[in-house]
């Protein structure tokens, strides 16, 4: 199965998986009362267009998506909207190096009543001049007469927060939230007719992995006690399917389309928890870690943007990255991986690269 594929189990979840108590609280006032604006923050591949066409759908709101043209070779909202234009997307503004007033089209469409926006933080970029359409945006949140939900990267969110206040603008947000063990276990094996063999590994592993703890808007790198590895130096006999599904858990985050990815490189006739890749230590210098942590806040990027923020070592980072698997790179348009999202999180926060 490719990286592409992976993110289709997203499709199927139900909103109320992806979002906690407080969080469908404050989507039911905004649908109900008609507060806002409202943003939705979620990390790449974890759902955030689940969410946000479910808005769309109670809200009777025009639905637009914001982002590049090109290939996504990482699959993704993109790729399906590249494959099915039509599917719950009324308009579609393109970005990157030709598009032609992204923020005005959005503009517009606001204008004209309720509206769902996804992809937002394409339109800005990490250079002098590079946050005009992202401010032509907020201005035409702030005189809305209707409901305006937007949809933003997490890590992207973080930036902007950061540099332009931009929790201050958009004050009411949900976040998208995780999956445990349980409910990846009951995903990810209904995608498939037959289950695999879940075996226990020896004894001869270490005894921690890397769970990421989300800490004044970082994902900080923590070690987490492997059970498996525990139970099998003890004797003992867990479970090993749901071990394996709480390594998968704490690996990825709960996000589930790192997880579906994650999961689609262990499966096999049998599974051992070890056969779930921990977060990648590839140990980057500091200018490709910041190359690393723009693609991750943009997702899919063009290389000419990309090439304006990091410099002219944009190709050897790039080179480097590739050979990690953590991004992929077809013609001008780069993508990041859903598997190497937890890798990508852990280098640039070591680096503390916002």
């Amino acid at each position: 199965m490719t990286e592409a594929a992976t993110t289709a189990g997203v499709e199927a979840l139900e909103p109320a998986v992806l979002l906690d108590e407080p969080a469908q609280e404050t989507v039911d006032a905004v649908v109900g009362e008609g507060r806002g604006p409202l943003a939705v923050v979620g990390s790449p591949f974890a759902g955030r267009r689940t969410v946000l066409d479910h808005v769309a759908a109670r809200l009777a709101a025009t639905r637009v998506h914001v982002g590049p043209t090109g290939p996504n070779v990482a699959g993704g909202v993109g790729e399906r909207l590249a494959a099915h234009p039509e599917a719950t997307v009324d308009r579609r503004v393109l970005t990157g190096p030709d598009a032609d007033d992204p923020a005005g089209a959005v503009s517009a469409a606001i204008a004209e009543g309720p509206t769902v926006v996804s992809g937002c933080h394409h339109l800005y970029t990490r250079r002098v001049g590079g946050f005009d359409h992202l401010e032509t945006l907020m201005d035409a949140v702030a005189g809305a007469e209707s409901t305006v939900v937007t949809g933003w990267n997490r890590y992207a969110w973080a930036y902007l927060a950061a540099v332009r206040d931009l929790d201050r603008t958009l004050p009411e947000r949900v976040e998208v939230g995780a999956l445990d063990a349980a409910a990846l276990s009951e995903r990810l094996l209904a995608r498939y007719e037959d289950a695999p063999a879940f075996e226990r590994d020896d004894g001869s592993r270490g005894l921690f992995t890397r769970r990421q703890v989300s800490v004044a808007g970082f994902d900080i790198p923590l070690p987490a006690l492997d059970r498996a590895a525990l139970a099998a130096r003890r004797g003992d006999h867990p479970d090993a399917r749901q071990v394996v599904f709480e390594r998968l858990a704490a690996v990825s985050g709960g996000n589930v389309g790192v997880a579906t990815a994650l999961w689609d490189r262990a499966r096999g006739s049998e599974v051992r928890p070890s056969d779930v890749p921990d977060v990648g230590q590839p140990t980057l210098d500091r200018e490709t870690a910041f190359c690393l942590r723009v693609i991750l806040t943009s997702e899919r990027v063009h290389r000419s943007d990309l090439t304006a923020v990091v410099g002219d070592n944009t190709e050897r980072a790039l080179g480097r990255l590739r050979r990690s698997d953590l991004v992929a790179v077809d013609g001008d348009w780069v993508s990041l991986l859903p598997a190497g999202v937890p890798t990508a999180v852990a280098e640039t926060e070591r680096e503390l690269i916002l």
